[in-house]
Formats: structure tokens, C-alpha cells, sequence
């Protein structure tokens, strides 16, 4: 198929209403009791922002509080069967949605630090989906290593199973990385810092987010090789 008949059939599934991704809002008092229930029931994929009670309008007045729903098909679908999904939960409106990450990161505010930021933990999934992998990007994945290096410093983490532990306990996100792709980097960051303080005497440990201690050159160099990765 050429670029120009695929690109017009494109067109043609965007005309009809034809879509992937579209988006649904439900309020409490319009919604039966066991939506969410109701929703499971329905077996699709989506995702269910954190209750939004804390958005306010543009004029600064307290918006109604409300949950977003997000619905990412692996297919084309109609507006009408949508509908009749988003009846059966008692969704108010139908939007067409065009990007699956910026969707999926807005259901939290992610990228609106205007607005009242919501805990991505307190997404819910449905039919498969996977909501980190979804919206997170590598940006975010690099800003969570440098929370846990700060971590670590500040709470003097000298093995790695400390911060393991805390992570899986406190922060999803982190543990997230470190199961996935992020425990080399860290585990060498600890035991580097776990070398400097068997050592150096105590009054050169680093007190603050950053290393300045005597090092002879092989730990220096393991160091410096660990934190670029």
C-alpha cells in the first residue's frame, strides 16, 4: 500500500470516529455504586486516574471532583460501542484522545506542575495494561536514580539491600527501576560509598548530596565508571 492510500485510509478510520484511545470522566453521584466493578466486568483495557479532588478551573473555582478513565484499545473502535461501555459505568462524555503516553501521564498531572499533582501508584489498570510502562519516560527513570543517590547519601546506605528494602516498602517507582534495569548502577554507587568509609576516616564522609572525599585512583575511577554507567 502507498504512503498516500495509507495515509487516506488513516484519515478515512479518523472521520468515522474510529479510534484507539478515547477518554471518559465519571462523578460519584451520576455513577452507580459499583462502576468500578462494572468496569472490570467489561474486560477492556483502560486505565482509572486517582480520584481528582483537588483541580480547580482556570477562573480558580474548585472543580467537581471526578476520576478520569482512559481507554486504550489494541483496535479501531466505533463511538457508539464505546458508548455502551461508558453507559454501563456511567461515564459523562466521550473524547478522542491522540497520544498514549501524554494521555496516560495527565490522568496524574505528570506533566502540569500547575495543576495538583496525583500518585501514579494510585492508577488503576485494567485488561493488561501497564501504566508505568506506559506513560513513564527516560527522563523519569534518571530523575529516580538521582532521588535514590541522594537517598543514599543522606541516609548513609552502605548496602544495597537497605535501599532495596526501602524502596519496595516506600517508593514503587524505585523499586520499579531497580527490579527492571537500575540495581547495577546502584548496587556499584553503594559499594563504591561502602569502600570510601571502610577507607576514610569518619570526618571525610560526605554529609551532603555529593562525594568529596581523598580516593585513591582505582576507587575514584570505579566510581566515576559506575555513575555513567
Amino acid at each position: 500500500m502507498s504512503t498516500r492510500k495509507r495515509i487516506k485510509k488513516i484519515d478515512s478510520a479518523q472521520e468515522d470516529g474510529r479510534r484507539r484511545l478515547f477518554g471518559t470522566i465519571v462523578y460519584l453521584d451520576s455513577a452507580p455504586s459499583d462502576w468500578l466493578d462494572r468496569l472490570e466486568d467489561l474486560q477492556v483495557p483502560c486505565f482509572v486516574s486517582p480520584y481528582h479532588d483537588r483541580d480547580f478551573s482556570a477562573d480558580g473555582e474548585p472543580k467537581k471532583p471526578h476520576y478520569h478513565i482512559m481507554f486504550n484499545f489494541s483496535g479501531k473502535k466505533s463511538v457508539d460501542s464505546v458508548k455502551k461501555m461508558v453507559d454501563v459505568i456511567g461515564g459523562v462524555g466521550i473524547k478522542f484522545l491522540d497520544d498514549v503516553r501524554g494521555s496516560a501521564r495527565y490522568l496524574c498531572h505528570l506533566d502540569n506542575p500547575e495543576k495538583a499533582l496525583y500518585k501514579a501508584t494510585d492508577v488503576k489498570s485494567f485488561g493488561g495494561l501497564d501504566y508505568f510502562e506506559c506513560c513513564n519516560t527516560v527522563m523519569d527513570r534518571y530523575n529516580a536514580l538521582l532521588e535514590m543517590k541522594d537517598y543514599c547519601i543522606k541516609n548513609n546506605i552502605l548496602h544495597f539491600a537497605q535501599l532495596f528494602e526501602y524502596a519496595s516498602d516506600n517508593e514503587f517507582s524505585w523499586f520499579r527501576i531497580l527490579c527492571d534495569s537500575g540495581a547495577y548502577i546502584m548496587d556499584k554507587f553503594i559499594s563504591s560509598r561502602r569502600f570510601i568509609a571502610n577507607n576514610c576516616s569518619t570526618e571525610h564522609l560526605p554529609k551532603e548530596p555529593r562525594i568529596s572525599c581523598c580516593l585513591d585512583q582505582k576507587a575514584f575511577d570505579e566510581l566515576d565508571s559506575a555513575l555513567k554507567g
